[in-house]
């Protein structure tokens, strides 16, 4: 920072220079004449004007004009001038003296200028490069606050919760002000056009940040407003990339996790299913084993391996591939892999000749089929049947069985996971792990689909309703 200029002490030592040329010049010395004392006279004028501003330079030049017509134009020693020749002298040097305190005035204030814009662009580099060392939007807020507050004394920041809440502690016209900068994107407070008398001033983030940064009067601020309101700019850029950098970073982090989670689940389902494989193939060379109802276990082993992995798919959010699926053939498939559990039980399938293809992920239509279906042989006491229908949007495919209902106290509960046979005077307790139905229901939500119990209770059994959205048709190939 310059150190101030003392306008009177300028004056003092400009007007005892002036003293000391004229002195010169009215006894002769060094041989001073006339104009080489004008020409001398000039340079008090010109440090003067140098040193202060156009006003000071002004004022010596006046000054010395005078003094100069009193001690050394004729006759000495008095105001008047006898002669043109003289008159024009006078003139001539009062002309010089101003034209000349302008100019060292005009230098001197573009330097002035120049000196603060440097010192504006140094504040600003020193500013851009202290956040630039920030790694998050706390330690952004905290280096820059720092900054400030060494340079300006108190600075702080206040949230627009804190100014909504009242809680901020500012004084009613500040907390106004305040509340202006964030809504306006504007400077306001103190030496502002909007309520200069606030005790802060209050500079905003941008559009569309919640927090206000505030400035105390207790040191000089800068005088060009446009250095604060570039510095509250970068500051505010710099908050929009660390966050962007962070949102990046979290969604880098998701990703990784999900790559994880499907490897996990692809190495699981194949050390999972291999072996079952293995065991399944084994047992149908052996003697006696169908009789011992081995294979069924192995088979319901397998098909829980199957509702395990399908939940952690589920939990983890992993996405289905959704495409249009022909829902006779995964009925037919499901039909093949049930029918060994079916034993006495028949079951029935009536489907139309012409229904159309369901949007739906392949595998996991058959596996929520699956579930659904053999928890119907599962209370059936003969019969289990499905039939669809179709309208112009969806097709509704619906899974009766024969048995003992749902009591309606029940209808929501047997879609919760490990709620198997809630009321054992209804639906009878059986074996099943109490995820299917859950797992189903969740598996048509992520396909967009809707799993309902249709009909509950009663002596004609449950009915499960199934409605899939029908696949959009796909233009020929041209």
């Amino acid at each position: 920072m310059p150190l101030p200029r003392l306008p009177l002490l300028d004056l003092v030592l400009a007007l005892a220079a002036a003293g000391l040329i004229l002195a010169a010049g009215s006894t002769g010395l060094m041989g001073l004449g006339l104009t080489a004392t004008a020409l001398l006279l000039t340079l008090p004028v010109l440090w003067a004007a140098s040193r202060s501003n156009a006003t000071i330079g002004a004022g010596v030049a006046l000054a010395i004009s005078v003094a100069f017509n009193f001690f050394l134009l004729p006759p000495r020693h008095s105001f008047r001038i006898d002669g043109a020749t003289h008159v024009v002298t006078f003139l001539v040097f009062l002309a010089v003296a101003l034209v000349a305190g302008g100019f060292a005035a005009g230098l001197r204030a573009r330097q002035d200028e120049a000196d603060r814009r440097a010192e504006g662009s140094q504040l600003e580099n020193d500013f851009l490069s202290e956040i630039a060392l920030a790694t998050s939007r706390a330690d952004l807020d905290a280096r820059a606050l720092a900054f400030l507050q060494q340079r300006f004394g108190d600075a702080r920041l206040f949230s627009q919760a804190e100014l909504e809440t009242q809680t901020s502690g500012l004084a009613p016209l500040d907390a106004a002000a305040a509340a202006w900068a964030i809504a306006h994107d504007a400077v306001t407070g103190h030496a502002s056009e909007v309520m200069p008398g606030a005790d802060f001033r209050f500079l905003s983030f941008g559009r569309g940040s919640a927090d206000v940064l505030a400035l105390a009067t207790t040191r000089p601020l800068p005088p060009d407003t446009t250095l604060l309101q570039r510095i509250a700019g970068h500051w505010g850029h710099a908050r929009d990339h660390l966050d962007t950098l962070a949102e990046r970073q979290r969604r880098q982090e998701a990703e990784a996790r999900d790559r994880t989670r499907r490897a996990l689940l692809a190495a699981l389902g194949h050390d999972f299913r291999t072996p079952l494989t293995v065991l399944k193939e084994g047992l149908a060379r052996l003697p006696g084993a169908a009789d011992s109802g081995l294979p069924g276990e192995v088979e319901r082993l397998r098909r829980l391996g199957e509702n395990l992995l399908a939940s952690a798919r589920l939990d983890a959010g992993l996405p289905l591939a959704l495409e249009p699926v022909d829902l006779v053939d995964t009925i037919a498939e499901v039909r093949g892999f049930v029918e060994q559990q079916a034993g006495s039980i028949v079951l029935d399938v009536q489907l139309p000749e012409t229904l159309p293809l369901v949007r739906a992920e392949p595998v996991m239509l058959i596996h929520l089929l699956g579930n659904v279906v053999e928890n119907a042989l599962r209370h059936a006491r003969s019969r289990v049947s499905l039939a669809a229908t179709h309208d112009a949007q969806h097709v509704d495919l619906r899974i009766a069985d024969d048995g003992p209902g749902v009591p309606e106290t029940q209808a929501e509960a047997i879609f919760e996971p490990f709620v198997s046979g809630a009321d054992g005077s209804a639906r009878r307790a059986t074996s099943g792990s109490g995820l299917g139905l859950a797992i189903a229901r969740d598996l048509a939500l992520a396909m967009g689909a809707e799993l309902t119990l249709a009909r509950d209770g009663g002596a004609d059994g449950a009915e499960f309703r199934l409605r899939l959205p029908i696949a959009p048709e796909r233009d020929d190939p041209p």
